[in-house]
């Protein structure tokens, strides 16, 4: 009869359940019919539908309808109870925010780096081509991104010509579809009559198709743009619509300026489609067909008439094709194109050129394909070397979060000691009482969790935008990620006090209401904050490490002066082809930046320091090449007044001068390093490398980064080995960069209104930039969020001892009247505070031990275990541990006995 009692009682009232009687009423007759009676013929009919599909259904959606409603009534429970405690909720949600929104931040970026795929359709078809080896039959190669190498193979490239990129193609037809695209050199273009520098692209008339990618507006590139008689066509992208024609739709159809070309834009990429070097890097400005390369690109700069590897390929495989047939058909053509490709190139090149080339030869070219999901290049380590130590940092700001909540719970578990006698009391289970507790908590945390969406935005600023890539961003993967630790975080700091409810003895309670509070949950209590303490005081070590050693780094001595030193490069800003590259006259453009008031001095080079802008020279020693340690060194061609300016040390002989000229002896100044690699042991001061004789030896300067070894490195005149390449200008100034900037710009437009200035930085920031982002946000993410779990593991001692002092007011109260002083009680109350605190500092100096370890490769100057860094944050935590004490310890000494005996 259960089965009818329970269809009766449950869903006698819907269809369903009417239908269900129905037919156990036809199943009952039946029975009847056979001769059953009709109570036997009834509870057969029941026990066969209740076995049934359709009864089990029916039980599944009342169980879970019931269910849900037992948590709604819990939820809005939880929510009165909430907005009853305003300020104790406050703390709460600002704590759950904090943590919650800290590693929301952290897996978009993780995600935005290492997870998120290419904004193609079905990325996973997607492959990238790579090869391995030494080649003697190429001009050149070109990598605009990190490719990991192969230990057994050497270092890996991913640049092909176009010739070898069309019989890849030609041959892997029946297996993929490959495309090429490459960036150019930065091209201006023209339209509505203004000039700009733009980020362009060349890419295959297949590629968009290919990809599946749609365009927002218009049309994108096709096969029939990718020949050279087609008319020129371009597409921008949709970041770039935004930025520079303020999405005026009137744009596709109209006509611009590329490089001195006119072009058509024929549409616009839609807002998601990126580079496909990697997700997530910005999509360049404007898109061309590979064919329209030499009408935006002077002779000396073209490349697809070339065998100069600077084309990337992707491709995407054929349906049922697999990897493996793609690499078995592609591994053995790709040698054999490139002798052909370089073969070719050698017969149309002059006579005298082509003895000079023959003989080349290439060693063990190994063609790969792999997966291209992510895109062609792969994440370079230096960009995820902080990112366990981020994992580490946030995960503890989530832990001590969570057990500054549980303890702050555990103080309402035991202030709510009536109601939930009064609940047991009228047949509360143990189970339903945790599942109210434990929803009071995920309604918490989930409120938290909103908040927390916010300080993840703003955590994101605390991430560097790696050069190139867009921002991280919150996306439907960060939310999913945001919702999974959020319930995890109300369940988890919610348990133990939803445990500690269950077990609650009521008949206390229920005899002497709130005087029957003991101090269990400051038994509980106790051990959670010496957690949080030592959780903290990890933090604040941390902090003080990597703060430390962001000021080594910038405090270090880099072999110059950066200070006052401002970097600056200068162009022409017309669009034509024959005017862009054209050198501009640097000693001229020196001079009048020279007579700008507040400038000491300029130079000028075809190098940067320590921007990693440098060049690597071959040393050639006569007589003993072969003995030479070192084959290569670092150069740079710089003007004589270089040294001056920079304030580089002279060690030896001397500096340029404004005699060393084409006339005169070739000569080099080279550092100490240089000296002690190639001269070792003698005074280098007229030795010759490279047909040039050594005049000075001068200080070593960090070249390519802050970190390392000081790599040789010489210096050889302008004067001498004048270049058409780009330079950079070095001022020395006496005033601030952004007061001096609209002078430099009017001086260089009175000169000439062609030329404009552009990069302009000081040579500090530019060192931050290039090799302090890491350590900058490391050092910025810990100071800000030890300081923060400071807080909250103060908030924690300071509820648990104002809680301790609330529930001993009787206690402090008696032994007040029989004597004891303020004195007394305050020192009684400090003295356990700070036992508390000292037990937290204890286990948390043996914590950092064990993690700090994992700072070492990030740390400069100083150990993990630095002692002065070490007792500052001790004595920090110590005496904040005591100003959180005193408040509550103070109202304990000034407490009225008589008040206090009465006090229930």
């Amino acid at each position: 009869m259960g089965w009818q009692r329970f269809l009766r009682r449950s869903f006698w009232d819907s269809e369903r359940a009417k239908e269900i009687e129905s037919y156990i009423e036809i199943e009952t007759d039946e029975n009847i019919a056979r001769g059953m009676s009709r109570q036997s013929a009834r509870e057969a009919a029941v026990r066969k539908f209740g076995n049934s599909t359709l009864i089990r259904e029916e039980i599944y959606r009342f169980n879970s309808i019931r269910v849900l409603e037992a948590i709604a009534r819990d939820a809005r429970h939880a929510l009165r109870n909430l907005r009853a405690n305003p300020a104790w909720t406050l703390v709460i949600v600002l704590s759950l925010a904090l943590g919650i929104g800290a590693n929301s931040a952290l897996f978009a970026f993780i995600n935005d780096m290492l997870i998120q795929k290419l904004p193609v359709q079905r990325p996973d078809e997607m492959v990238s081509l790579r090869w391995t080896g030494t080649s003697g039959m190429m001009s050149g190669t070109y990598m605009f991104g990190y490719a990991a190498s192969q230990p057994e193979a050497g270092p890996t490239q991913t640049g092909f010509s176009f010739s070898v990129y069309k019989q890849l193609r030609s041959e892997a037809a029946s297996v993929a579809e490959l495309v090429t695209f490459a960036p150019l050199w930065p091209l201006r273009i023209v339209a509505n009559g203004r000039p700009e520098t733009a980020a362009t692209q060349v890419v295959s008339g297949n590629f968009y198709s290919t990809l599946g990618v749609l365009p927002f507006q218009g049309r994108l590139i096709m096969p029939s743009d990718d020949v050279e008689s087609a008319d020129p066509v371009a597409v921008i992208s949709y970041r770039y619509w935004q930025s520079r024609f303020g999405m005026d739709p009137t744009i596709v159809g109209s006509s611009v300026t590329i490089g001195g070309a006119p072009f058509q834009v024929v549409g616009i990429t839609g807002p998601g489609v990126g580079n496909m070097g990697r997700a997530g890097q910005k999509a360049p400005d404007i898109s061309i067909p590979l064919a329209m390369e030499p009408r935006v690109v002077p002779q000396f700069l073209r490349r697809r008439d070339r065998p100069m590897a600077w084309l990337q390929i992707m491709g995407r495989l054929q349906p049922n094709a697999t990897l493996p047939q793609l690499q078995a058909r592609l591994g053995s053509v790709f040698q054999s194109a490139v002798e052909q490709t370089w073969s070719s190139y050698q017969s149309s090149l002059p006579q005298e050129r082509r003895a000079r080339t023959s003989g080349r030869q290439d060693n063990d070219l190994n063609l790969r394909v792999v997966p291209g999901n992510h895109g062609i290049y792969d994440v370079d380590p230096k960009d995820t070397r902080a990112l366990p130590i981020l994992a580490i940092l946030f995960g503890m700001v989530l832990l001590i979060v969570c057990v500054n909540v549980a303890n702050l719970s555990l103080s309402r578990t035991t202030a709510r000691q009536r109601e939930i006698a009064v609940r047991k009391a009228i047949g509360a289970s143990a189970g339903q009482l945790i599942r109210q507790f434990l929803t009071e908590s995920v309604v918490l945390a989930a409120i938290g969790g909103g908040v927390g969406l916010a300080v993840a935005s703003w955590c994101l600023t605390l991430f560097p935008v790696r050069y190139g890539f867009e921002p991280a961003q919150m996306n439907w993967s960060v939310f999913g990620f945001s919702a999974a630790i959020t319930l995890f975080t109300g369940v988890l700091s919610g348990l133990i006090p939803a445990l500690r409810a269950s077990r609650m003895d009521s008949a206390p309670a229920m005899r002497q209401g709130a005087a029957a509070r003991s101090h269990s949950r400051s038994w509980f209590g106790r051990p959670l904050l010496a957690i949080e303490v030592a959780m903290s005081l990890v933090l604040l070590i941390g902090a003080g490490l990597l703060l430390q050693t962001l000021r080594n780094l910038r405090t270090m001595d880099v072999g110059f002066n950066p200070k006052g030193l401002v970097l600056m490069t200068i162009h022409f800003k017309d669009a034509g082809i024959e005017t862009l590259y054209r050198a501009i006259p640097d000693e001229q453009v020196r001079d009048l930046l020279a007579a700008v008031p507040g400038i000491r001095s300029v130079a000028f080079s075809d190098g940067a320091m320590p921007n990693g802008m440098s060049l690597s020279n071959d040393v050639r020693i006569p007589g003993r090449d072969s003995d030479s340690p070192s084959k290569s060194a670092n150069s740079f061609t710089v003007h004589h007044s270089f040294f001056n300016t920079m304030e580089i040390p002279l060690r030896l002989g001397r500096t340029f001068t404004p005699e060393d000229t084409k006339g005169s002896t070739p000569v080099a100044v080279v550092n100490e390093a240089f000296s002690k690699t190639f001269f070792p042991n003698v005074n280098p001061i007229g030795s010759r490398f490279n047909d040039m004789e050594i005049i000075g030896v001068v200080a070593n300067t960090k070249v390519n980064a802050l970190r390392g070894e000081l790599p040789p490195t010489f210096y050889m005149p302008y004067a001498q080995r004048s270049s058409e390449g780009e330079k950079w200008f070095s001022a020395r100034t006496a005033a601030d960069i952004a007061t001096l900037l609209p002078s430099i710009r009017n001086a260089v437009q009175q000169f000439n209104p062609a030329l404009e200035v552009s990069s302009a930085t000081t040579q500090m920031d530019a060192m931050d930039l290039n090799y302090l982002t890491q350590e900058r946000m490391l050092a910025t993410a810990s100071s800000v969020f030890g300081g923060l779990s400071l807080v909250i593991s103060m908030i924690g001692l300071f509820g648990l001892v104002s809680y301790t002092v609330s529930a001993r007011t009787k206690e402090i109260g008696i032994r007040i009247a029989v004597g004891a002083g303020q004195g007394h009680i305050l020192y009684s109350v400090m003295r356990d505070t700070l036992l508390l605190a000292g037990i937290g500092v204890v286990f948390g100096l043996g914590a950092t031990l064990a993690v700090t370890r994992f700072l070492a490769s990030l740390l400069f100057g100083l150990s993990p275990n630095d002692t002065t860094t070490i007792l500052l944050a001790v004595s920090l935590m110590i005496l904040v541990s005591a100003l959180a004490g005193y408040l509550p310890a103070r109202r304990a000494s000034r407490i009225d006995p008589l008040s206090a005996i009465r006090h229930e």
